[in-house]
């Protein structure tokens, strides 16, 4: 029979950032227990997203903002993934001497904005019990349906 493939996606990204740190494994989890995942940005595009939304934060202050999102190389030593989709991280916006594993304990990813220091919004590979505050997206799956089609 004939069928016709019905692919969904929603791109846009809903960003919340709450109000409170916590280390990358409790951003995690609270993540999703609110039905989100932690931030991924692996374009351009959705790192400026993110960026903007700390920007008009309370997270955020012209000094000095970390803020966790959803990579890490705890897997496997300088390989990060994304947490939430397991995917490899091909995208990221790493300053010129990061990532480092700085005294071998460095594996979860935030952004780092501090002018003083030329960290203008890099990712920065850190210890993970380090706490900061952290963006949580929406995400949607890619659907594929499956419509049958009449004779």
């Amino acid at each position: 029979g004939t069928f016709l493939l019905v692919l969904v996606q929603h791109t846009e990204a809903d960003y919340i950032i709450p109000d409170f740190e916590a280390n990358w494994h409790q951003a995690n989890e609270h993540c999703f227990s609110i039905g989100k995942r932690l931030a991924i940005t692996d374009s351009l595009e959705r790192h400026n997203a993110v960026v903007n939304e700390i920007k008009n934060s309370p997270a955020f202050n012209n000094v000095s903002t970390h803020i966790w999102f959803g990579a890490s190389d705890l897997g496997k030593e300088g390989t990060f993934y994304w947490h939430a989709t397991g995917k490899k991280v091909t995208f990221i916006n790493w300053r010129w001497d990061n990532p480092d594993n700085e005294n071998n304990v460095e594996h979860c990813v935030s952004l780092l904005s501090v002018p003083s220091e030329k960290w203008d919004w890099h990712a920065n590979d850190q210890s993970c019990d380090r706490m900061h505050h952290f963006v949580c997206e929406d995400f949607r799956t890619l659907l594929g349906i499956v419509v049958p089609l009449k004779k």
